[in-house]
């Protein structure tokens, strides 16, 4: 693709269960190659019956973006809520969580994570929810990078310590 091709993006609530698996395999791919430990390999058969049972929350969101009606990107997003007996939790408490992200790397770099990213807010307003949060790994720079300059801040860090 041409840099100065230009974009016509389309963002859609769907569940496509083959689209997601086949953007989730980008992002997949780069957490298996910074924590292989962590990760295992890619398989879309064994992804399939996961991200199937998760698409049936009834808080989920799948947003595809769209160029020119090719799927090129996504985001996973739960509503989360106080649950009414958590006694730790304001009862009031309410955020969108993108639980996964991914722009093909043909895209990425044109602005089109930033307009998914407005797209995201753009729901949570509607919704009158006035957060939206995200877990990033450490050592992902790129991504990190992205959701700074995308107004994100850190507020809270998971730490571990590894035995031998």
């Amino acid at each position: 693709m041409d840099a100065i091709d230009a974009l016509s993006l389309e963002f859609t609530i769907e569940h496509n269960l083959e689209h997601l698996l086949r953007l989730n395999q980008t992002v997949h791919n780069r957490h298996h190659q910074l924590y292989p430990n962590v990760f295992k390999p890619f398989n879309a058969e064994t992804f399939r019956p996961w991200f199937k049972e998760f698409l049936k929350g009834k808080n989920t969101i799948c947003v595809f973006v769209k160029n020119k009606g090719e799927y090129i990107g996504y985001a996973l997003i739960v509503h989360r809520k106080a649950l009414a007996n958590n006694p730790f939790t304001a009862p009031d408490f309410e955020s969108l969580y993108i639980d996964q992200m991914s722009i093909e790397e043909a895209y990425q770099n044109r602005g089109v994570g930033k307009q998914l990213i407005e797209y995201i807010k753009t729901i949570a307003k509607e919704r009158g929810i006035n957060k939206i949060q995200l877990d990033v790994w450490n050592d992902n720079l790129q991504a990190k990078a992205f959701y700074e300059k995308n107004q994100f801040k850190t507020i809270r860090e998971i730490m571990e310590i590894q035995l031998d």
